[in-house]
């Protein structure tokens, strides 16, 4: 699973915008008004402000939290 960035244009708390990520959900079609979708050069996050023309089709997303879990594997004997 891939996790996307918020688009910095995205007026998100900067609070909220370290664990919260976007993830595709398998719809390739025009965004409606209120829907996250992957956009970009650098692909990012972005909301519809408004129902896109139905040629105009992204990768529909949705936003999930995260964290982050730091783990420590040993291998091998000392």
């Amino acid at each position: 699973m891939k996790f996307y960035e918020i688009a910095e244009e995205e007026k998100l708390p900067m609070f909220q915008r370290h664990n919260i990520k976007a993830i595709k959900i398998n719809e390739f079609r025009a965004p409606k008004a209120g829907e996250w979708y992957i956009s970009g050069a650098i692909p990012e996050a972005y909301i519809a402000h408004s129902n896109y023309d139905p040629k105009d089709k992204y990768a529909i997303a949705k936003l999930v939290k995260t964290r982050t879990q730091t783990v420590t594997i040993l291998d091998g004997d000392l």
